[in-house]
C-alpha cells in the first residue's frame, strides 16, 4: 500500500503532485504558481508534460521512472506491453481514456515513494475516461502502488461501462498496494464472472461507488482494502444475473455489500463474521445443487442478510435447492425484509429462506428470522435434513411452514414472539404424511395442522404441547402410533384453531394394535366435524376403526369436550384401556359408543 504518511484519513496529504517532485517530474517555477486545484504544495503541475499518442505505445513501450505525460486522445495498447515505471505520471484529456485489448498487456509499478499517477489534467471528478481491459488475460496486466484518480467521464460501450478502470470479459488484473479515488460510477468496475481479478492492500475514497463486481469475483476482494468518503460506500455485487462458480470468501470489509442482481451459489460460498449484505428490491439468492453457504458469525459479530429498505418483502429471500452438505450452515446469522415473492406460485413459498427438494442439507442455529413477507422459514419436503435450534423467530407474518417430518428437527431452545399469527405451521399441499419416528417438542407456541395428518410411524407429542388442527383437518394414526404422555406434567391439547365444538375432524386410530398409544393428562375438545367414512359413528374426537383395522389405545386423566357428535367412539375388535379420571362435556350425541358385543373393550365396560 502507499505510504501511510502520503494517506492520511482516507486523504492525500501532500497532492499528486507533489509526490511526483522526488521523481523529477517538475522544476518549481520561480513564482511557484498554483494552475491546477489538485497541486496542494503550490507547485504548477501542467507544465513540462511530454505528448503521448497511440503510436508511441501500441506494439509495447517503457516509460522510464520519473517521466510525465500529456494524453490529448484514448490510448489503445493491443499488442505488447505498455510498462509504467515508478513515478510516471499520465494526464489525461477530458473522455480521455487507456484500453488494453486483447494482445496488449498494461504493467504498472510504482513504489511506495514514487508510485504511477494516472489522472487528469483536471481534477475533478470523472474528468477523464479511465482504463478498461478487453479480453486481456495476460497476467503482466499489474496495478502496483498506482494512484488512478479523477476518471469515469463516460462508459466504454453502451450501457454502465465507466469507472475508474473497467474489466471486460475474460481479463486479468492484479491491483495492489494502490489509491483508487475521486472516479465517477466505480473505482473498479468488473461486471462479467470470467475476469481473473485480484485486489489487495488498497485504498478506495471519494469515488461514487469503490467497487461493483460480479458475484463470482468478489471473494477477490482480500483483507486489508479500505473504503473511505465514497459516495456510495458499500461494495456493490451484480449487474446481470450470475453465477458463484468458484469456491470463495466474501470478506467483512467493514462496509456493506449491496446486492443489484440475482445470484446462483454453484460451489461453496462462505461468509464472513460480522458482514452485511444488502438486497435491493425483488432480488434473490439461489444455494443449489454444488452449491453451499457457510454462514458462521458470532454473539457479538453477527452476519446479517437485510434489504435496502426495511419493509416486510422488499427482496425475495434464499433459497436452498438439492444442496445435500455439511458446509450448510447458518450460525448467529440475522435474515429480515425478505418474502416479497413467491419461488413459485402461491403464497406458501414466500419467505425469508425456502428450502426445497428431498436434498437438502441445513443447519440453522443461533440465528433470527424476522419481519418477513410470509414466513420465517419454508420447508414443504419431507426428505430435506434441517436442523433449527436456538433461534428466534420474530415479527413474520408466520415464523416457520414445514413438512410434517421437519417438525421433529425442531429443538425447544427456538423463540417465537410477535409474529402475527405465533404458531408453527405444518404441512404444505399434500405433503402431510410423517415418516419416521420423531418427537414434537415444547416450542412455546402451538403447532397449527394445515389438513389432516397421516402417522404411520411412532408420533410422540411432549408435555406442554398444543396442536390446533384447521378446519376438518384430523390426525390419522394409520398403522403407526401416538404417545402423548404428559403424567405429572403440563397438560397436551388437541384442539381446533378456532374455539368452536364441532370445528376439527378428531383423531383416528387404524390397524394399530399396540400399547404404545397413550394419551395422559390430555384434553381432546371440539372434534367431530366430518366421519372418518361413511355413517356418523366415525364423527367423534376419539375414532377407532374395527375387526381387521382394529387398534388399542390407553387413556388416562384426560378431558373429552366438545364434539359434534361422539366423544370416543370404539368399534368392533378396538380397545381403550386404562380409563382413570376421564371427563366428558358438552359432547353433541353421547361422550362413548361402541357396538354391544365390543362393550368389554370398552373400559373393560365400565363406561
Amino acid at each position: 500500500m502507499l505510504k501511510k504518511n502520503l494517506i492520511k484519513h482516507g486523504k492525500p496529504v501532500l497532492g499528486v503532485c507533489a509526490l511526483l517532485l522526488s521523481a523529477g517530474c517538475y522544476e518549481p517555477p520561480d513564482d511557484a504558481t498554483n494552475n491546477n486545484p489538485n497541486n496542494q504544495s503550490g507547485y504548477n503541475c501542467t507544465s513540462n508534460l511530454r505528448p503521448l499518442t497511440n503510436d508511441d505505445v501500441n506494439g509495447g513501450k517503457t516509460l522510464a521512472a520519473g517521466t510525465c505525460y500529456q494524453v490529448a486522445s484514448t490510448l489503445e495498447v493491443s499488442d505488447g506491453t505498455l510498462n509504467l515505471q515508478a513515478g510516471v505520471r499520465l494526464a489525461f484529456a477530458e473522455n480521455v481514456g487507456l484500453r488494453v485489448t486483447e494482445g496488449g498487456r498494461l504493467k504498472a509499478v510504482g513504489s511506495a515513494e514514487e508510485p504511477v499517477i494516472l489522472e487528469g489534467l483536471e481534477s475533478s471528478k470523472g474528468f477523464w475516461k479511465g482504463v478498461t481491459f478487453v479480453r486481456s488475460p495476460s497476467t503482466d496486466n499489474v496495478l502496483d502502488h498506482v494512484v488512478i484518480d479523477g476518471a469515469g467521464k463516460s462508459g466504454w460501450h453502451g450501457g454502465t461501462s465507466s469507472g475508474g478502470v473497467f474489466i471486460e470479459g475474460d481479463s486479468t488484473l492484479r491491483v495492489r498496494n494502490s489509491l483508487i479515488r475521486n472516479n465517477l460510477a466505480a473505482g473498479i468496475y468488473a461486471p462479467e464472472d470470467g475476469a481473473d481479478l485480484t485486489i489487495e492492500s488498497s485504498v478506495f475514497e471519494d469515488n461514487q461507488l469503490p467497487l461493483w463486481l460480479n458475484a463470482n469475483l468478489i471473494g477477490r476482494v482480500a483483507l486489508g482494502n479500505e473504503f473511505n468518503t465514497n459516495t456510495e460506500n458499500v461494495i456493490r455485487v451484480g449487474t446481470q444475473g450470475t453465477k458463484v462458480r468458484d469456491a470463495q470468501t466474501w470478506f467483512n470489509h467493514g462496509v456493506n455489500y449491496e446486492v443489484h442482481a440475482d445470484f446462483v451459489v454453484e460451489a461453496l460460498l462462505t461468509i464472513e463474521k460480522g458482514t452485511r449484505i444488502e438486497f435491493i428490491q425483488g432480488i434473490k439468492v439461489d444455494v443449489r445443487d454444488t452449491g453451499r453457504l457457510k454462514a458462521i458469525g458470532t454473539a457479538d459479530a453477527k452476519i446479517v442478510f437485510s434489504g435496502t429498505n426495511e419493509e416486510r418483502g422488499f427482496w425475495q429471500g434464499l433459497r436452498f435447492v438439492d444442496t445435500r452438505s455439511a458446509d450448510n450452515v447458518l450460525d448467529h446469522v440475522v435474515i429480515e425484509y425478505a418474502g416479497g415473492k413467491g419461488w413459485h406460485g402461491g403464497a406458501d413459498s414466500q419467505g425469508n429462506i425456502f428450502v426445497e427438494g428431498d436434498g437438502v442439507t441445513l443447519v440453522i442455529r443461533n440465528s433470527t428470522l424476522r419481519k418477513a413477507k410470509y414466513a420465517g422459514l419454508i420447508v414443504p419436503d419431507g426428505g430435506s435434513d434441517v436442523t433449527l435450534e436456538k433461534n428466534t423467530f420474530s415479527e413474520n407474518e408466520v415464523p416457520l411452514r414445514v413438512h410434517p417430518n421437519v417438525v421433529g428437527k425442531l429443538a425447544a431452545d427456538n423463540v417465537f414472539t410477535d409474529n402475527d399469527r405465533n404458531a408453527v405451521f405444518v404441512g404444505l399441499g399434500s405433503a402431510r404424511t410423517l415418516s419416521g419416528d420423531q418427537t414434537w417438542r415444547n416450542v412455546g407456541v402451538s403447532y397449527e395442522i394445515l389438513g389432516t395428518l397421516t402417522v404411520p410411524s411412532k408420533l410422540t407429542i411432549a408435555p406442554g404441547v398444543t396442536l390446533e388442527f384447521r378446519q376438518a383437518a384430523g390426525l390419522d394414526i394409520h398403522e403407526g402410533k401416538l404417545v402423548a404422555n404428559a403424567a405429572g406434567a403440563e397438560t397436551i391439547t388437541f384442539r381446533g384453531v378456532e374455539a368452536l365444538a364441532n370445528f376439527w375432524r378428531g383423531i383416528r386410530f387404524k390397524k394399530s394394535m399396540t400399547l404404545d398409544n397413550v394419551f395422559d393428562n390430555t384434553v381432546i375438545e371440539n372434534g367431530g366435524s366430518d366421519g372418518w367414512h361413511g355413517g356418523a359413528d366415525s364423527r367423534a374426537n376419539i375414532y377407532m376403526e374395527s375387526n381387521t383395522d382394529a387398534s388399542r389405545v390407553s387413556i388416562k386423566d384426560t378431558v373429552v369436550r366438545g364434539s359434534g357428535h361422539l366423544g370416543i367412539s370404539v368399534m368392533r375388535g378396538s380397545f381403550v384401556d386404562g380409563c382413570e379420571d376421564l371427563s366428558f362435556a358438552d359432547n353433541a350425541s353421547a361422550n362413548t359408543f361402541t357396538p354391544a358385543e365390543n362393550v368389554a373393550n370398552l373400559c373393560g365396560g365400565l363406561l
